[in-house]
């Protein structure tokens, strides 16, 4: 069934991703954590108040995750 095949895909996809995970910075993982829990863009005040850090250093984490392709800049400029 395509609910089976659905799980199977997921499980491929955090396998590939879990290594690359495990090489990004302490700051960068928990980013990531918070991201992922939101499941939908999140803005920068947002991510500093969730996850704790300070502007030099979310700006590094995201730096170090965005770099590795774990993230995307959905920012439009505004």
């Amino acid at each position: 069934p395509l609910a089976s095949l659905v799980g199977v895909a997921a499980v491929a996809i955090a396998s590939a991703a879990l290594p690359r995970v495990a090489r990004v910075s302490p700051d960068a993982q928990l980013v990531l954590r918070c991201v992922a829990g939101f499941q939908r863009p999140v803005s920068w005040p947002l991510l500093l108040e969730v996850c704790g850090l300070t502007d030099d250093a979310l700006s590094g984490a995201l730096r170090d995750a965005l770099g590795r392709h774990l993230l995307t800049d959905e920012h439009d400029g505004d």
